[in-house]
């Protein structure tokens, strides 16, 4: 934004009044967002009016100037910020209010020590720079309060604050400071506050009423006084004084007290009581105010005693207010009322003074009394306060949190520039009993659906080749590093996906085989700080180096698609080899239709319904090649469909969409969280109510009252509706303190990296002054509407307390069910969560993953994985080793379609075709894992089994085979090489549980049945010392390959990574479930120290009868024990229903057993008899002579 600022500046100094300069200016203006706009008018307005300020003529042209100053140090931090001027706006305040209130002052050279801190300014943190503008303002506040103590009050008046505008402006200055450091843009609002304090001191007009002129009597400056007065209705003030009224009128109280004296020949307070028993007077007349009683009208002209209005009412008119009232009624109609001659108004003007009402300045000391009394009352009942604004911080802050969660997810993938006509193609596909849908697509898809479909501009593949060993040479050392995050793209790749170059061409940078590109700091990791473009990197198993020809920012967190290398697809082999194939779904396709296609969920589907005919056509020669026609294929109930997908859905809406590229989430995951952030502030607010309408009793006689006085119903329920908001914004400040502290664990609990810069997002900020707004309106509502709902009548002759005792008891009954049935559902929920995370890691697996190291990368060994093997065998820590293409947890594997031959024994048995997903394994890789063979043999080097295979026993299922051992399967795929069958494994979980077990393969590594670019060697270590293991084997792997990087992990890790979404899922519920319970319990520990305080006599007589302390804790405890059960009936179907949909994804779950149910019903009571019991025992334990000591 600065460079902006000072951009614009140099063109108009350089260009003068030159066309070409307007040009350019309007060309760089367009280009600066809304807020730099606001930016640059903010510095223009606040230098001119700085300026005008400095050298206007006016009385305290002193305290002006210092004003100016503070404003210049405000608005030029918006152009220079190294300067950290704010660092003198504090000083500056601090001496402008200094001048103002002390004329006598001068300066010292000592008050430059204020200022020193501008010397050491450009290492001081804008924290410090705020919190000194704070500390200053509290400093200046003291300034303005010492001013008025200073003033002599006069007789029974309290002083009055003269300069309460200027002192809710400072306060608005520092609350402004304090939120700056959550957003910059409230500092946009600081340098605005005093601007305007700027243009208030330019426009001010000499209030001051010229009353002590010399050349003018005392009769004349009482005239002029009385006026003044009278026109300003300043006797209206309660608390006005002499003090006071000299400040506003701008004169001396000395020379005041002498006018009045002298040209009215009375005191202060005759002058300004005869004002307000006038006021009185004509209110009586006024059939406005007949719905205020005679107190209300006294009040409302400026009285605040009941007997000095009735003593001075009966002195200046010679009668009481009652009889006064009463005479008015039999002298004169209602429709004719007139001034009596000794009480008739001043008229000063053409307007009278009730036409000239102001309605604002009333309703501006309404809403402040709204917050004083809100506040007394929280003050007064501290206890209850404590518990409100704790349980409402609790629920503010989980919600915060939980909002952040969901604005980071929603973030996913909304940085790319076309995104609304972005598609990512998938394919669901059928194959006899196997139906998927995955973002796995053949490699000529792309290709066909632009050719054949003039709705799509352009297309790009990905394919991702697996590990990749890189040679670098960094500071003229040869080093090597196993990288995880590569992948293959086409050469428009940088054009479809705006990822942010910071070097190179995204047009040409993946034009050939040759070229590379990094993200910035994958480029740091292997060229340090050099220029990374031009140098070399080899990759292991290409015959060329490939160049770095570009320089990727560093991708968003929020990308679904995460890499760090970039190579091309025309360097990949394998891509070339299945140019041709519709059956090998190994890369992703992405389409972008065209700007002007209709891209509305209706017009996709038309599109999507055209694919078919398309697809009946391209993969015909493909499928006759693997000698299975397409139509043949379809026509035995199989399916080959091609889908697209939003991008935008990309990130939420592929839990059953399978893929090996994106980091994908769940939808419903944002669902349950938003529940659970819902039910903790709803569980907040009914504590609210709760106490607040236990409290009824005593608020009621308080409304009862205030009802008798005048005040109307719509006034108590804003009163009330006031309280709840402030204890709501006190809540918020407290949650805020919460979340700053908290989020670093939630990020960790989370698996997150949320920065604390995301409040600062105005979303968020508004979000936040929403939720509070109705936190306060759900919370305050009912016991503003239900309290003020009281008749005074009944009220005040005590009639109501059974009404109140009734209503309030059955109203509180229900929404303490409510608080517990939402807690006993989130404790069930949270036990199955934990069951099945438990059930996850102890299910019998079919294989033992313990004690198994993985090493990945073993391809590299070439034709020395054998003899590495071997060596680590020699190892006395290892018991067994395995090579294999893959392993069990992985998630990677080869699927293919095979035949099984005809059964001899069932001749007229139908042809069927399996897809099988298989490992190529050695014949340790059995006994290595643990696999139990039930039925055949292993693999065996005594044998010849590079043409045998092991099935699991769901493909031994399939098959239809009786015995399958000696049947033989035909690959298709594999040229009609036919395997024999010679073992099978009992069933074992190679993927996680959500998934059922598949159909699987275990071919012989000798077998070459097929090509991958991936090897792993599993290590079974003995139980003991690991690391010392793991030091051995790493030292035979540098025998071997000393230039390569060991890489390892182990398998129970590697499987635990499968849960990793649903173990964040159970740790995060787990928490606000704790979170929820505590706000109940904080609820029910209110209501039971309210109850006992209620029943405190009727305990203390019990006692004296004979009760004994455990009587009285059951009975007091009873009531609230029963209630708990209730909600604990309502929370069990509700629990059972929503765990039973969650189990839904898991194709081996736990079950839902009734005692998970009878234990959260358990701890549900145990929790609330806990919460109950301090408060009961302490009451039960008193002495009852203190609680009946006043019967």
């Amino acid at each position: 934004m600065l460079i902006y600022i000072n951009y614009c500046f140099s063109v108009v100094y350089n260009f003068g009044i030159k066309i070409e300069q307007k040009n350019c200016l309007n060309s760089i203006l367009n280009h600066i967002a809304p807020y730099e706009l606001t930016c640059l008018a903010t510095l223009f307005a606040g230098l001119m009016l700085a300026l005008l300020l400095w050298f206007i003529k006016k009385d305290n042209q002193t305290a002006n100037r210092l004003l100016s100053l503070a404003l210049c140090a405000t608005v030029l931090e918006f152009a220079v910020p190294a300067l950290v001027l704010p660092l003198a706006v504090g000083p500056l305040l601090y001496f402008y209010v200094r001048t103002l209130t002390r004329t006598d002052s001068s300066w010292h050279r000592k008050h430059w020590l204020h200022f020193s801190p501008l010397l050491a300014s450009y290492w001081v943190p804008q924290p410090l720079i705020l919190l000194s503008i704070i500390v200053y303002i509290f400093l200046t506040c003291r300034l303005i309060q010492r001013f008025y103590d200073s003033l002599q009050p006069v007789l029974m008046d309290r002083p009055r604050y003269a300069f309460r505008r200027l002192n809710q402006t400072l306060l608005l200055l520092g609350l402004l400071c304090l939120f700056t450091t959550l957003n910059q843009v409230f500092f946009l609002a600081i340098a605005w506050v005093l601007i305007f304090m700027a243009a208030e001191a330019i426009l001010k007009t000499d209030t001051r009423v010229p009353l002590a002129n010399a050349n003018a009597d005392d009769l004349e400056k009482a005239r002029r006084l009385r006026e003044a007065v009278a026109v300003g209705r300043l006797y209206e003030d309660a608390d006005l004084t002499l003090a006071s009224l000299a400040v506003k009128l701008g004169i001396h109280p000395h020379d005041l007290s002498r006018i009045i004296n002298n040209g009215l020949k009375k005191n202060f307070n005759d002058f300004i009581n005869e004002l307000r028993v006038r006021e009185v007077s004509r209110k009586m007349k006024d059939p406005a105010y007949e719905r205020l009683t005679l107190l209300g009208i006294a009040f409302e002209s400026g009285f605040n005693s009941q007997r000095t209005f009735n003593r001075l009412f009966k002195e200046i008119t010679g009668k009481t207010p009652v009889e006064y009232k009463n005479n008015l009624k039999k002298v004169l109609p209602n429709d004719k009322l007139a001034m009596q001659p000794h009480l008739r108004t001043i008229i000063l003007h053409q307007e009278s003074p009730e036409n000239r009402l102001s309605g604002t300045l009333k309703r501006h000391v309404m809403i402040r009394n709204y917050f004083k009394i809100a506040y007394r009352n929280l003050v007064r009942n501290s206890s209850v306060s404590i518990i409100n604004i704790s349980s409402l911080a609790i629920g503010l802050a989980s919600v915060l949190l939980i909002s952040l969660y969901i604005k980071n997810e929603l973030g996913y993938d909304n940085f790319f520039k076309d995104a609304n006509r972005t598609y990512r193609v998938n394919i669901h596909e059928k194959d006899g009993n196997n139906e998927f849908i995955a973002a796995h697509t053949p490699p000529p898809l792309g290709e066909a659906l632009q050719t054949n479909f003039p709705e799509i501009e352009s297309y790009t593949r990905i394919y991702m080749p697996g590990d990749e060993v890189v040679h670098f040479v960094k500071n003229g050392q040869r080093e090597a590093m196993t990288e995880k995050k590569c992948l293959s793209v086409d050469s428009n790749f940088l054009q479809f996906f705006n990822y942010p170059l910071l070097k190179g061409n995204a047009a040409t940078c993946l034009n050939g085989p040759g070229g590379v590109v990094l993200t910035e700091s994958c480029a740091k990791k292997y060229f340090g700080e050099t220029d990374p473009i031009g140098k070399t990197l080899i990759f292991d198993g290409y015959d060329a180096p490939f160049t770095v020809t570009a320089v990727l920012k560093d991708l968003p967190e929020q990308s679904s698609l995460q890499f760090e290398i970039l190579q091309c697809n025309l360097a990949m082999p394998v891509i070339k080899h299945f140019s041709w194939s519709w059956v090998w779904l190994q890369t992703g396709t992405f389409i972008k239709l065209k700007p002007k296609v209709p891209n509305t969920p209706a017009d996709i589907q038309k599109l999507v319904a055209r694919f078919p005919a398309m697809v009946r056509v391209q993969a015909a020669t493909a499928f006759r090649r693997i000698g299975t026609p397409f139509d043949e294929y379809l026509k035995k109930g199989n399916k080959y469909e091609v889908l697209l997908q939003p991008i935008a859905d990309m990130h939420f809406y592929s839990a059953q969409i399978g893929n090996r590229y994106f980091v994908a989430s769940d939808i419903k995951y944002l669902y349950i969280f938003s529940a659970i952030a819902l039910f903790i502030i709803l569980l907040a607010c009914v504590n609210f109510m709760n106490l607040a309408t236990a409290q009824s009793a005593k608020r009621a006689r308080e409304i009862g009252i205030r009802k008798v006085l005048g005040s109307a119903r719509r006034q108590l329920v804003w009163q009330f509706l006031t309280e709840a908001l402030v204890c709501t914004i006190v809540a918020s400040i407290i949650a805020l303190i919460i979340v700053i502290i908290a989020l670093p664990g939630f990020n960790q609990l989370a698996s997150r990296s949320i920065s604390i810069s995301e409040l600062y997002d105005l979303r968020i900020c508004f979000g936040l002054l929403l939720l509070i707004l109705l936190t306060a309106l759900f919370a305050g509502s009912y016991p503003a509407f239900f309290l003020t709902s009281f008749k005074p009548v009944i009220v005040l002759k005590g009639k109501a307390d059974a009404i109140i005792s009734q209503t309030g008891f059955s109203t509180r009954n229900v929404l303490v069910v409510f608080q517990f049935a939402v807690s006993a559902a989130m404790i069930i929920c949270t036990i199955v969560v934990y069951r099945q995370l438990q059930y996850n890691r102890s299910k019998d697996l079919g294989y033992n993953k313990e004690n198994v190291l993985v090493i990945g990368d073993a391809e590299w060994l070439l034709n020395n994985e054998e003899n590495f093997r071997q060596e680590v065998l020699k190892l006395p820590e290892v018991a067994n080793a395995t090579i294999s293409t893959n392993l069990p947890a992985s998630e990677k594997y080869f699927e293919d379609e095979y035949k099984p031959e005809m059964d001899g024994e069932n001749p007229g048995s139908p042809e069927k075709r399996l897809d099988l997903s298989s490992y190529m394994v050695d014949e340790a890789f059995v006994p290595t894992l643990k696999l139990r063979i039930i039925a055949g043999r292993n693999f065996s080097k005594a044998f010849n089994d590079s043409t045998s295979v092991i099935l699991n026993a769901s493909a031994a299922k399939l098959t239809g085979w009786k015995n399958p051992i000696g049947k033989h399967l035909v690959y298709p795929g594999g040229y009609n090489k036919r395997f024999e069958v010679i073992g099978i494994v009992k069933d074992f979980n190679a993927l996680s549980l959500h998934d059922q077990i598949t159909p699987w393969a275990l071919f012989y590594t000798k077998s070459g049945n097929y090509i991958t670019r991936t090897s792993y060697i599993a290590v079974r270590l003995r139980p003991g010392d690991y690391s010392k293991g793991i030091a051995k084997i790493q030292s035979v792997w540098k025998s071997f390959l000393p230039e390569y990087p060991f890489d390892y992990n182990f398998l129970d890790q590697q499987y635990n990574e499968l849960y990793k979404t649903d173990q964040t899922m159970g740790k995060v519920f787990s928490v606000f479930t704790l979170l929820s319970v505590i706000v109940a319990c904080m609820g029910l520990f209110g209501l039971a120290m309210h109850t006992a305080e209620r029943r405190t006599k009727e305990i203390g007589i019990r006692k004296v009868l004979g009760a004994s302390t455990t009587n009285v804790i059951v009975m007091l405890s009873k009531d609230f024990l029963k209630l708990v059960v209730i909600a604990s009936l309502i929370a069990i179907p509700i629990a059972w229903y929503a765990m039973q949909n969650w189990l839904q994804d898991f194709a081996y779950r736990t079950d839902i057993n009734w005692w998970i149910f009878a234990l959260s019903t358990t701890l549900v009571a145990f929790i609330a008899l806990t919460t109950i019991s301090f408060q009961s025992f302490r009451t039960a334990t008193a002495n009852p002579v203190k609680s009946l000591r006043n019967e």
